[in-house]
């Protein structure tokens, strides 16, 4: 788990470093508007992620249903025996 975190940080940090060379070059004729929107669009994919990450990995599993109790549910409703 922890070598996934690390590579979707290296991912993320290449991409950031990449798409800032947009800032730090003058002599390119590629509009500024295009870095501005895929670092806000790198930004809403990290904070997607990290919640993704804190909701799955970081909070106690709730307990599970028993197989018994499973089977005898349907759409949320009891099956009449």
């Amino acid at each position: 788990m922890i070598m996934m975190m690390c590579l979707l940080q290296t991912q993320f940090l290449l991409v950031s470093v990449h798409t800032s060379q947009l800032f730090f070059y003058s002599d390119c004729n590629y509009p500024l508007m295009f870095g501005y929107w895929i670092g806000i669009y790198a930004v809403i994919f990290l904070v997607l992620f990290v919640d993704f990450y804190v909701k799955s990995y970081r909070k106690p599993a709730k307990s599970a249903v028993s197989t018994v109790e499973a089977a005898s549910l349907s759409n949320g409703t009891k099956k009449l025996q």
